[in-house]
C-alpha cells in the first residue's frame, strides 16, 4: 500500500510522551506532520473543521479533557479519524468504539521497548491510510455514478437500470419506446414482461453469460413488445453498472428499425422549419427597413438567437496562447482563446430590438445574450468536428455565471458534443460579489461533471479573488493587465508577484500572463514559471 501525507493532531502541551512520539513519527517512511493544538473545545473544533479528512488525533491521558466530548467533536467534523490515547501506565489496546462509533485506541509508549510501540503505531497509520484511500475511492465511485446517470438521462438510446427481473430506473427514450406513461409505473413492470414469451429463456441465458464474463461488444437480437402489444426486433446490450450505490445491470435497447423512426422525425422537423417566417433571416442584414418590419412582429431572444446562428456574420475567432515554460520532449497540447466577432451595425440593430427598455439589469441581459450567441456558435462548430486536440478557453461574463437559468439552457448542448467537453476551459470572472459565490460554485460543479476545466479571468490579488481561488480551485488563472501594469516597476511587488505565480504553478494551476508586456515583465513571467502568455487583446461582441 502506498502512503499519502498524513497530518496528526496532538492535543495539549508538549509533554515527554509527545516528544517521544514526534521522534518516532519523524523516522516514518511517509510524510507525517504533527500539529499541536490547545486542549479546549474551540481549538479542537477549528482544527477538525480545517482538516476534514481521516487523521490520527493523539491525546495524553494526563490531559484533563473529556474523552466523550472529544469523541462527539470527532464524529461531527472528521468521522474517519482515530483517537489515540498516549499512556505510560497501561498496556496498548486495540481499536474500540465506546462513543458514537468513533474509533479509540490506547498506545503505550515504552522507550525501552520501542519496537512494540513502533509496530502498533505502524498498524494505526496503515488503518488511517486505508480509511483515506477508501473515502477517496468512494468519492470517485460517486462521481462516476453521477456521470453514468447523466449519460443515461441525456442519451437518445433506450437505457434502463435493472436488478433481477425488476426495473430500477429508465430514461425518457426507454419509456417512450415501450409506451410506458410514467417513471412511477416502471417498478411494477417486470423486465421479462416486455419480451416475447418464447424468447425469455434466451434473454436469461444471455444475462447470466454477461454477468460471468461481460463483453460490451456482445449483444442479443430479441423480440420485444410494447405495452400496447406491438412487437419489434431489437439489439440488446447488458452492462454491469451501479445505481444509488448498489450493483445492478444496464439494459440498452436499440430497435433494428430505428433509422426509419429517425427519418420520420427529421422529415417532420424540416416541415416545421419551412413554415417559419423568413423575416428572422433578415436580422443580420444591414437594412434599417428590415428592422422596422421586424419591430411590427413579436421578436424574442430565442428567435433572434436562431437567426444569428444561421448566418455567417457572427463568428468565433481563436488566438493561440504562447507557451512560456521550457518543456522536455514533445510539445504540450495547444491552447486557443476564443472570442465572438460580430459587426458593429448588427450589434446595434439587435440590441435596439431586444434591449429598448431601461432599468436595472439591462447590461446583464446584454452580457448573457451575447454569451449565448458565442456558446451556440461554438457548439455548432464542435458538433461537426470528429475529434478535438486543441484546448479551447471560453470567457463568460459575470451576469452569465450567476444566472440561474443559464446552465439549464447550456446543458443539452454540452451533452451533444460528448467527450469533446474535456477540451473546454471556461474562464469565469475573478471579481465576483460574495453574494454570488454560491451560484458560481454551483455552475463550476455542473461544468466539472462534464469533465470541463475551470479558470479565473482578470485575476488581481483582492480579497474577493483570493476567496474565489480558495473555493473554486481552478485549473487556470489569467492575470489582469491593469493589475500587472500597476505592479510593473515596483521591485518588491514584482518579487511578491513572482512568488505568487510559483505557488500557483506548483499546485498545478496554469497561469496566463496578459498581453502588451514590457521586456522586463516578460522576463519576470518567464523566470517565475508562467505557463502561457497572451500576445494581443481579444475583443468580444
Amino acid at each position: 500500500m502506498g502512503y499519502n501525507d498524513l497530518q496528526c493532531l496532538l492535543i495539549g502541551e508538549r509533554s515527554n510522551s509527545y516528544k517521544n512520539l514526534a521522534k518516532i513519527l519523524a523516522t516514518h517512511e511517509s510524510n507525517i506532520y504533527a500539529k499541536y493544538i490547545d486542549a479546549d473545545k474551540v481549538s479542537i473544533k477549528r482544527a477538525l473543521k480545517k482538516q476534514r479528512t481521516a487523521t490520527l488525533i493523539f491525546i495524553s491521558d494526563e490531559v484533563p479533557f473529556s474523552l466523550e466530548s472529544l469523541s462527539d467533536l470527532v464524529w461531527q467534523y472528521s468521522s474517519d479519524a482515530i483517537i489515540v490515547i498516549l499512556t505510560e501506565k497501561t498496556a496498548t489496546t486495540s481499536l474500540k468504539k465506546p462513543f458514537n462509533n468513533t474509533q479509540i485506541s490506547k498506545l503505550h509508549l515504552d522507550i525501552k521497548a520501542q519496537n512494540d510501540s513502533r509496530l502498533y503505531l505502524e498498524y494505526l497509520i496503515q488503518a488511517i491510510q486505508l480509511k483515506k484511500e477508501f473515502r477517496r475511492c468512494k468519492h470517485f465511485l460517486s462521481v462516476a455514478e453521477q456521470r453514468c446517470q447523466w449519460l443515461v438521462d441525456s442519451s437518445h438510446e433506450a437505457v434502463a437500470f435493472i436488478g433481477r427481473d425488476l426495473h430500477l430506473y429508465a430514461n425518457t427514450a426507454y419509456l417512450g419506446l415501450f409506451d410506458i406513461d410514467s417513471i412511477h409505473e416502471l417498478p411494477s413492470i417486470p423486465v421479462r414482461e416486455l419480451m416475447v414469451e418464447n424468447e425469455r429463456s434466451l434473454f436469461d441465458g444471455f444475462v447470466k453469460k454477461q454477468i460471468r464474463k461481460h463483453e460490451i461488444k456482445h449483444s442479443l437480437v430479441i423480440s420485444l413488445k410494447k405495452r400496447n402489444g406491438k412487437t419489434f426486433r431489437a439489439n440488446v446490450h447488458i452492462i454491469p453498472s451501479v445505481y444509488r450505490g448498489s450493483p445492478c445491470l444496464q439494459l440498452w435497447v436499440h430497435p433494428l428499425n430505428a433509422f426509419m423512426h429517425k427519418q420520420e422525425l427529421n422529415q417532420k422537423n424540416n416541415e416545421e422549419k419551412s413554415k417559419k417566417s423568413s423575416l428572422q433571416d433578415q436580422l443580420l442584414i444591414k437594412d434599417e427597413n428590415a428592422i422596422e418590419v421586424l419591430n411590427k412582429n413579436v421578436v424574442t431572444e430565442t428567435s433572434i438567437l436562431h437567426s444569428i446562428i444561421k448566418r455567417k456574420e457572427a463568428t468565433i475567432t481563436a488566438q493561440k496562447l504562447g507557451g512560456m515554460k521550457a518543456t522536455k520532449g514533445k510539445n504540450t497540447d495547444e491552447h486557443h482563446l476564443l472570442s465572438l466577432k460580430v459587426p458593429a451595425p448588427q450589434i446595434m440593430g439587435i440590441e435596439n430590438l431586444l434591449f429598448t427598455e431601461g432599468g436595472i439589469g439591462l447590461k446583464e441581459k446584454r452580457q448573457i445574450f451575447w454569451d449565448k450567441v458565442k456558446i451556440t456558435r461554438l457548439l455548432q462548430t464542435l458538433i461537426k468536428k470528429k475529434n478535438l486536440k486543441t484546448n479551447l478557453l471560453v470567457c463568460l461574463n459575470e451576469a452569465t455565471t450567476t444566472d440561474k437559468n443559464f446552465f439549464k439552457w447550456f446543458k443539452p448542448g454540452l451533452g451533444k458534443i460528448g467527450i469533446k467537453t474535456s477540451k473546454l476551459i471556461f474562464l469565469l470572472p475573478a471579481q465576483v460579489d460574495k453574494k454570488e459565490l454560491q451560484s458560481l460554485l454551483k455552475l463550476t460543479r455542473e461544468l466539472r461533471l462534464f469533465n470541463s476545466k475551470i479558470g479565473l479571468d482578470g485575476f488581481s490579488a483582492t480579497s474577493e479573488a483570493l476567496t474565489l481561488l480558495k473555493h473554486l480551485r481552478p485549473n487556470y488563472v489569467r492575470l489582469s493587465l491593469p493589475w500587472v501594469k500597476k505592479i510593473e516597476g515596483n521591485e518588491s511587488r514584482e518579487v511578491a508577484l513572482a512568488s505568487f505565480i510559483r505557488q500557483l504553478e506548483s499546485r498545478n494551476i496554469q497561469v496566463i500572463a496578459p498581453c502588451d508586456l514590457s521586456k522586463d515583465m516578460r522576463r519576470l513571467f518567464t523566470l517565475s514559471g508562467v505557463s502561457f502568455c497572451q500576445e494581443r487583446t481579444l475583443k468580444s461582441g
